[in-house]
């Protein structure tokens, strides 16, 4: 009996996360496939049941729904090329930052997709292409295609400093954001790579905040830094992080001026955006705030007691 199409039955699965890069990944899996005589089935939709029934056939997708994998199927997430960019400074800023939102859900739903699978990553796949070595997916020897990169200007930077997490979530390494990677309230006295420095005047609001990408399920933490000067630090701020409706909240009035840091950890316990924010609790007369950027760790999942 052939299983209903809704149901898991495909045995092999290859997800493609980095959607700029999916042409050329699907064009080398099947250059691939065809050298090792392995079907495969490059899906642009639900597949028709015909297909089902051969444990040995390949189906690739970019889309996780296209897939109906078994719960013993072998899985891949190729994420290999989704911190590459190039060009963004052609688009609005505006349009650049929504197109790398897109970009990070497709990737995360990939991460989260592959469950226990294989993680393709861009430091994996460029090990390979370094050494000119073929790597194995779904047991075939697969060169990884070259990747068009080469940041053509602070956008495609930037883009590729917010999505480093994502490399971060499959080693013990760690992420940097730099201000220009958030949004502020009002246009800064000045913003770079270093700092964005804020005028605090006005009434409660929210200061900093940011990035809004996708985060997988998991524990993080975000380390940030900020200083102010004498009457900045008179006022209390409120701090957010983690999923827009169920953040870790933290309240403070430093009281003098200085540089400080703020450690927060939160949990997603499913697929979310990911915000860090610094708002003004009282409306403010005078001060400045200089952010200074933020360090995102991946932390291990407590155990359930």
């Amino acid at each position: 009996m052939i299983p209903d199409e809704q149901a898991g039955w495909m045995e092999r699965c290859v997800l493609i996360g980095a959607v700029r890069q999916a042409g050329r990944w699907a064009s080398a899996l099947q250059a691939a496939a065809t050298a090792n005589n392995v079907e495969m089935v490059v899906l642009d939709g639900r597949p028709p049941r015909r297909h089902a029934g051969d444990e040995n056939r390949v189906f690739v997708a970019l889309d996780k729904t296209h897939l109906a994998p078994t719960a013993t199927a072998s899985r891949v997430a190729v994420l290999d090329g989704v911190d590459k960019f190039s060009g963004l400074g052609l688009v609005s800023e505006e349009d650049a930052r929504v197109h790398v939102v897109e970009v990070t859900r497709f990737a995360v739903e990939a991460l989260d997709w592959a469950n226990n699978g294989i993680i393709i990553t861009s430091d994996i796949a460029d090990f390979s292409r370094k050494n000119r070595a073929e790597m194995l997916v779904m047991g075939m020897p697969v060169h990884p295609p070259d990747l068009v990169e080469g940041y053509e200007d602070q956008l495609d930077r930037q883009a590729a400093e917010s999505l480093s997490y994502l490399r971060a979530a499959s080693s013990e390494d760690f992420c940097r954001w730099g201000p220009p990677v958030f949004v502020y309230d009002q246009a800064a006295i000045s913003l770079d790579n270093r700092a964005a420095v804020l005028d605090m005047t006005g009434p409660p609001r929210p200061l900093v905040r940011g990035p809004y990408l996708w985060g997988p399920r998991g524990r993080r933490r975000i380390t940030a830094r900020f200083s102010l000067d004498e009457n900045a630090s008179r006022h209390e701020l409120q701090f957010r992080w983690g999923p827009p409706l169920s953040p870790t909240l933290h309240y403070a009035t430093p009281e003098r001026p200085g540089v400080y840091e703020i450690v927060l950890e939160a949990d997603w316990p499913e697929i979310d955006g990911m915000e860090f924010t610094i708002a003004l609790v009282h409306g403010c007369v005078d001060g400045t705030i200089e952010f200074l950027g933020a360090k995102l760790d991946e932390l291990p999942i407590p155990a359930i007691r």
